[in-house]
């Protein structure tokens, strides 16, 4: 009978393992997959290449300077309605000053955009030499500028690509503009370099937009040094 009950529990040990594998089984299993994921992980990180990236503050210029519209009396200043923001022919009209009884007409000395830098009533009253607007000339080409220190300068190279955003413009809206580095400076101004950015597209961001543009504007520049994988972007950040 004692036998026969050991044969019992014997039989069950062994159903019980046939059912549900030993701890060491399962170790082995979870170290296999363990490995397997590590293996995957390391195979994308292989083929996934990441931008390698400088970045620095930059300016943006035009080839031709904004106009300063300025006053030649002081008096009420009537301007022509709706003229900010659009377009102008040399010789056009712009608004004029009342110093009771002259009246001095202001002409658009060059043809252009008018941008008004500051809010002005209607009328109102402006003082001998004071500033109204701008007039900005029909612009041919654009460009960036921006200073990098000489531990960043030795990796740029001519026409690597360049990604600018916009201070105030956000780039989730209205996108990034594209640029080239066009020249290196190979004198340093207090250990950094003027560094010079061709922009192809002109002022148009990659979703097809072209901001309001003012002359010397700021933004941030990523200049992209190269494509490195993954995996090497995680060992250089681990022994440098």
């Amino acid at each position: 009978m004692a036998n026969k009950s050991k044969l019992s529990k014997t039989g069950l040990a062994n159903n019980i393992e046939e059912i549900c594998p030993t701890p060491k089984l399962l170790t082995k299993i979870g170290s296999g997959l363990l490995l397997l994921t590590i293996c995957v992980i390391l195979l994308f990180s292989y083929f996934i290449k990441y931008p390698d990236v400088i970045i620095v503050e930059s300016n943006i210029i035009s080839d031709t300077a904004p106009i300063q519209i300025l006053t030649n009396t002081s008096g009420l200043f009537y301007y022509a309605k709706d003229i900010n923001e659009t377009y102008v022919d040399k010789g056009s009209p712009l608004g004029y000053v009342e110093s009771l009884p002259n009246i001095d007409t202001i002409i658009a000395p060059v043809a252009g955009i008018v941008n008004f830098h500051k809010t002005i009533s209607y009328p109102q009253y402006v003082t001998f030499g004071e500033e109204l607007f701008y007039i900005i000339p029909k612009i041919s080409e654009y460009r960036s500028y921006a200073y990098v220190s000489e531990v960043a300068v030795s990796k740029i190279r001519i026409d690597q690509k360049v990604i600018i955003k916009l201070n105030d413009y956000p780039f989730e809206e209205y996108g990034t503009i594209e640029g080239v580095i066009e020249s290196i400076s190979k004198q340093d101004v207090d250990e950094n370099f003027l560094v010079q950015i061709k922009l192809p597209n002109g002022f148009q961001t990659n979703k097809k937009k072209e901001p309001s543009f003012v002359y010397n504007m700021y933004g941030t520049a990523e200049i992209i040094i190269k494509d490195i994988r993954l995996i090497e972007r995680f060992l250089n950040n681990q022994y440098n």
